[in-house]
């Protein structure tokens, strides 16, 4: 029971995460949704299909496989880490893995031959804002499952 867990707090952790980026990017008029952008620089890509749509399940599965690694990552945290239990404790780590995606956000953006046309400085706010709340909601979800179990 206690994977499920896992897997039910990353997956409500990176559904929080993507509904705050579509909210900001409809008020910002930009494409700030991480699934949509990832499909845009794979149709940009010579590597893949230029059939490749922005809805395309493959951006879909890499994002929220990411997430999932992410709550694992926080899991591990969580339980093991000594750093407290507290969602607060949940933001700082998320605060941290968003400093970690904009490494990985702005290097693929600027290594790529043709990356899709967004607002880059307002896409890594919000994208750290993103990932403080997917900290903060998959933390909050461990405090209250308290999914330690596994003996190190």
């Amino acid at each position: 029971m206690e994977w499920i867990q896992i897997i039910i707090a990353g997956l409500s952790g990176t559904i929080l995460m993507t509904l705050f980026s579509h909210i900001c990017g409809a008020v910002f008029n930009e494409e700030f949704s991480e699934p949509t952008l990832l499909n845009r620089m794979m149709r940009n890509s010579r590597m893949f299909s230029s059939e490749i749509t922005d809805n395309d399940s493959r951006g879909w599965i890499i994002h929220f496989g990411i997430g999932q690694l992410m709550g694992f990552w926080l899991w591990f945290m969580f339980c093991y880490s000594g750093l407290g239990q507290a969602p607060v404790i949940g933001s700082l780590l998320g605060f941290l893995a968003g400093m970690a995606g904009v490494l990985g956000w702005l290097f693929l953006f600027n290594t790529h031959s043709n990356p899709p046309e967004t607002d880059l400085k307002g896409y890594i706010v919000q994208l750290v804002i993103a990932h403080t709340i997917f900290g903060w909601s998959v933390y909050l979800l461990f405090q209250h499952w308290n999914p330690c179990w596994v003996q190190l």
